[in-house]
C-alpha cells in the first residue's frame, strides 16, 4: 500500500463515479449491515480501551453516571 502507482491507481477507482454508486449499494446491503453489527460493533464495545475511553467520557460528562459499570451500558447497547 506504500507504492505511489498502487495508491494512485487505487484512488481513481474509488472516485469512479460507477464504484461509488456500488460502494453505495454494498453498504446499505442487510450483508453489510450485519457484518458491522456482529463483527465491527460487538467487538469494539468489547475492547478494554473503548470501555475505559466510554467510562472516562461518561465520569467527565456525568459524574453521578460513573457509578454504572460501562459493561452494562456496553449489553444495553447491543441488545
Amino acid at each position: 500500500m506504500k507504492d505511489p502507482d498502487y495508491q494512485q491507481l487505487m484512488m481513481d477507482i474509488l472516485k469512479d463515479p460507477e464504484m461509488e454508486k456500488k460502494y453505495g449499494e454494498l453498504v446499505k446491503s442487510k450483508e453489510f449491515r450485519k457484518h458491522l453489527e456482529k463483527k465491527v460493533i460487538t467487538e469494539t464495545l468489547s475492547s478494554p480501551l473503548y470501555k475505559k475511553k466510554f467510562e472516562d467520557e461518561l465520569k467527565r460528562q456525568h459524574p453521578r453516571a460513573a457509578v454504572i459499570p460501562a459493561r452494562k451500558i456496553a449489553k444495553e447497547a447491543i441488545s
